[in-house]
This record gives structure tokens, C-alpha cells and sequence, in this order.
């Protein structure tokens, strides 16, 4: 197989994880309430110190978000927050950005979108495999390293790994998106049942 032919199938691999994120994103919202409002409320104060230092002018770079994410992590407890890669959550945050049009001006606006995008992009340059789990994001650097030492035999191993790595997440991911399914619709059918019996009673 020839390097090229790998290069393409791990893309492939990096759009199932993905697709797998988007299904893990999906069964957060199932979280308990607790968990949610802590997590809402850690970033909720992140975006405010956020906004605070890039109207001060320093926040410049990545570390430095990382930095107020790691005292809000001290503030307020919320395992998400904590685990939360900064890139997701600068992601967030241009949507607030985006949001503040009207508020802060369009200029202002713009500027301080393109600082936070350049972050995400100077993070994601350095980290290219960061939205996938700790092991599977090792074997993809030792994939990548396979690639660009032209080590067929090792390069085929390593994708093989990752594939099955990945394929397991994305079943996973599938057969809890089904459960949570299946319990919201129990969750209606008795909602619907009860009005008639409330009715009754």
C-alpha cells in the first residue's frame, strides 16, 4: 500500500472521530442536572475572565487561556470544565463573540474573533490530534512518525490499531445515542399517559 493510500485512510479515521464527537457532544446533554449547572457555571466564568483580559489586551497566547481555565478549574468544581480541552472551549467562545456585535461593536468584534480563532489554530497546528482520546491520540503520532519515515510495514500496523481503536468508540457511541433514544421516548409515552389518568383521578 502505497504512503499516499494511508495518508488517505487516516483522514478517513479522523473524520469517524468526528463523527464519534459529535455523538459523545449529543449524550452530554444526558448528564445529570447537577453536573451540568457546575459545568454551565465554570464556563460561564471562564468567558467572563476570558472577555476581561482581551479587553486588557493580555491574552495573547494559548498558555494564557489555559491559565484562566486552570483557576476556574480551582474555583469551581466540575470535571467536564476540567477535562475540557482549551481549544473546545475558545471554540465556544466566538459564538459569544458573535454574539456581542451590537454591545461591543463590529471592529472590536472582528478583532477580538480573529485573536481567539488564531489561537484555536495555533493549538490545533501544534496538537493535530487532540480531539481523540489519550491512547488512540498516541497512536496516531506514532502513525504519523511511520508516514514520514516511509515505514510501510509499522505505518499499516499503526492504522490498523487506530481503525479498531475507533470503530469500538464509534459502537459505543452509537449503542448509548440508541439507549438515551429509547429512554426519552419511554420518558414521553408515560408523560402522555399520566394526563389522562391525572384527568380520572
Amino acid at each position: 500500500m502505497e504512503i499516499t493510500t494511508i495518508l488517505a485512510a487516516m483522514v478517513s479515521l479522523i473524520a469517524g472521530v468526528a463523527y464519534a464527537t459529535f455523538f459523545f457532544r449529543y449524550l452530554s446533554r444526558f448528564r445529570p442536572i447537577t453536573t451540568t449547572k457546575s459545568y454551565e457555571q465554570a464556563k460561564e466564568r471562564f468567558f467572563h475572565e476570558l472577555a476581561n483580559r482581551i479587553s486588557l489586551g493580555v491574552l495573547r497566547t494559548v498558555e494564557d487561556a489555559s491559565q484562566i481555565q486552570r483557576t476556574v478549574k480551582d474555583e469551581i468544581e466540575s470535571q467536564r470544565f476540567s477535562t475540557t480541552p482549551i481549544d473546545e472551549l475558545l471554540e465556544s467562545y466566538l459564538s459569544v463573540i458573535t454574539g456581542s456585535v451590537e454591545e461591543v461593536g463590529e471592529q472590536t468584534a472582528k478583532e477580538r474573533y480573529a485573536l481567539v480563532q488564531e489561537l484555536i489554530n495555533t493549538k490545533r497546528a501544534a496538537e493535530p490530534f487532540s480531539v481523540l482520546p489519550a491512547r488512540e491520540r498516541i497512536t496516531a503520532h506514532l502513525l504519523q512518525e511511520a508516514i514520514e519515515f516511509e515505514q510501510r510495514g509499522a505505518a499499516l500496523s499503526r492504522l490498523r490499531e487506530l481503525s479498531s481503536a475507533l470503530g469500538a468508540r464509534l459502537d459505543e457511541a452509537n449503542r448509548k445515542a440508541t439507549r438515551n433514544l429509547y429512554v426519552s421516548i419511554g420518558a414521553i409515552l408515560v408523560s402522555i399517559t399520566a394526563i389522562p389518568l391525572s384527568i380520572v383521578l
